[in-house]
Formats: C-alpha cells, structure tokens, sequence
C-alpha cells in the first residue's frame, strides 16, 4: 500500500510540475484529491509537498476562489501537526488573514470539524479532541464577543424605543391640547418632512456627528433613528390624544393635579397602545435599517444585525460587492 502511494505521488509530482500556457484547475484538483489520500494513509510528508504544490498553482489561477487556497493551507497546516511538528503548524495557522468577519474562518473552522469528527469516528480521540479546541476557537473569534449583531441591535433597539417616546409624547401633547401661535404651521412642517427620506441627509448627519464627535457610536445612530422618526410617530399620537376626552383631565385638575401629573397620570395610561406602538416602531427600526447604520457605523464590533449578515454573506471570496 505505501509503495503504491510513494508511486502516486512522485507519478503526480512529476506531472505537476509540467506547465503548458498555465495551471488547470483539474491539474490541481488531481493534486488535492491526491494529498488527502496520502493524509489518510499517514504519509504526512508526501501529502505537505502536494498540498504546497497544489496552493501554488492554484494562487497562479485568478480564477481560483480564496476559500481553495485556504484549504490546501489547512490541510498541511493539519499533516504538520499529525505528524507531531507542532511549530509549523502554528505557523502556518497564521497565513490565515483573521478579519473582523471573514467568511475563510468559518471555511477553516468546519474543516478542522470534519478531521476532528473522522477521528472521533475512528475512536482517536486525543488526536481529534485539538482540532474540535481549535475549530471551536476560530468560531469563537468569527463570532466571538466582538460581533454580537443581535445583542448590538437590541440596544440599539431599546433606546430608539425610550427616545423615540421621549420625543414624541411631549410634542404630540403640546400640539394636542395647547393653543399657541404657528401651531398649525408646526403640523404642516411635520407633513412635509415627512415626504423626505431619511437617507437624503447622510451627509448632513454624517458631518454633525462628527462634529459631536459620535460617529460609531450607539448614541449617534439613535440620536438619528430618533429624529427622523419624530414628524411620523407625532402624527399618530396627536391623532390617538385628540380622541381622549379634555374633561377627563380637567377632573384631574380640579382634584388638585398639576398639569405634569396629568400627563404622567392620566394621559399617559389612557395613551398606552399608542404608546406600545410607537415604542414598537422605534424598536424595529434599526432590525431593518442598513443605509444610515452603514453610513455612520464603521466598527465591526458596533454592527448591528443588517450590517452583521450584509458582510457576512458578501465578504465571501468571489462573491460580487453591490454598492447600496
């Protein structure tokens, strides 16, 4: 058996290294496919020299996908380490270009599974056991503590919702129930921002926060979310408080209740689905929101949940970038 494997590989070898106007892909699949028998026959030298022969053709090909090449680094990376050169396998670990969210970790991760899973199987268990540790630990990094898309998102959430509410219920309340000059002035700019998209002040919001100095920050993004949720959400409150009868809070007055204790007291109980619904609002926003998120939120580690899964599935290697 080992006779015929050294046969293959100096067959395969010499084979290889015959170039007629460049490397073919099927040339160096033939290489890969030979390099993993020879891994699974335990001739882990033979199979390092195929699998760097085979990344160096394939790092000729534009052609070849990144995610390749990574193979063929892992696998030797993998023969260095079965055969007891630990050093070099953790050298050649580092070839790997760890990116905040780099589709190759997941790649290198579920390889490193599959050799630990086949060595479970054939009961080694203490040769499998560092593949899962490190398979576990590229998936921690990938998706580790810097990159908590939902928890981001979620606190993002919250405090659009609070804001929001801040925002909204005090203003709809003054235009509700107090008369003042430009009151109806005040609802038709409401209207009419309301006919402009948020994205059309990017630049305008962009500049400001970083006079504030709170671009990437989860205050900045809120503070915007906030306020271009403002024109719409008053409308909806000013229309569920015009319905709320005035002698309900006159009642409270006249037993004495300040107009703040009205408001917290009366109205705001009485308000309480569209309350709900505008904190629901403001909570969903930034769940969908990619634009103004992308825009002003450059950390990796502050991406929310629409940043999060945009990069994941467009930093794969090969994949096409559209511009939104």
């Amino acid at each position: 058996m080992k006779i015929k494997g050294y046969i293959l590989f100096f067959i395969l070898l010499a084979l290889s290294s015959y170039r007629a106007g460049g490397f073919s892909p099927a040339a160096s699949d033939s290489l890969f496919a030979a390099g993993v028998r020879l891994y699974e026959n335990g001739e882990f030298a033979q199979a390092i020299t195929l699998f760097e022969k085979c990344h160096y053709m394939d790092a000729e090909d534009p052609s070849v996908p990144e995610n390749r090449k990574d193979y063929a680094r892992m696998w030797i990376a993998s023969c260095y380490f079965m055969s007891g050169d630990t050093a070099n396998a953790a050298i050649t670990y580092e070839y790997y270009d760890a990116k905040p969210v780099d589709r190759r970790l997941t790649v290198r991760s579920d390889s490193l599974f599959a050799i630990g899973m086949g060595l479970c199987n054939s009961q080694e268990y203490e040769k499998a056991l560092p593949f899962l540790l490190s398979a576990a630990q590229i998936e921690e990094k990938a998706a580790g503590p810097d990159h908590f898309w939902y928890g981001n998102t979620l606190i993002v959430g919250a405090m659009n919702a609070f804001l929001c509410l801040l925002l909204v219920f005090p203003t709809a309340y003054a235009l509700s129930r107090l008369r003042f000059r430009g009151r109806k002035n005040y609802l038709m700019v409401f209207l009419v921002l309301q006919m402009f998209p948020g994205t059309m002040a990017m630049v305008a919001y962009y500049v400001l926060l970083n006079m504030l100095g709170l671009l990437d920050s989860y205050f900045g993004i809120v503070l915007v979310f906030a306020c271009t949720a403002v024109p719409g959400s008053t409308f909806l409150m000013k229309g569920y408080l015009d319905t709320v009868s005035r002698e309900i809070e006159e009642a409270a007055m006249l037993d004495g209740a300040t107009r703040f204790q009205c408001v917290v007291r009366v109205m705001i109980p009485l308000a309480k689905p569209m309350v709900g619904l505008v904190c629901l609002f403001g909570f969903a926003t930034p769940f969908g929101d990619y634009m103004l998120s992308r825009f002003l939120i450059t950390d990796p580690g502050k991406y929310t949940l629409a940043l999060g899964i945009y990069d994941t599935i467009f930093s794969t290697a090969g994949s096409t970038d559209y511009a939104l």
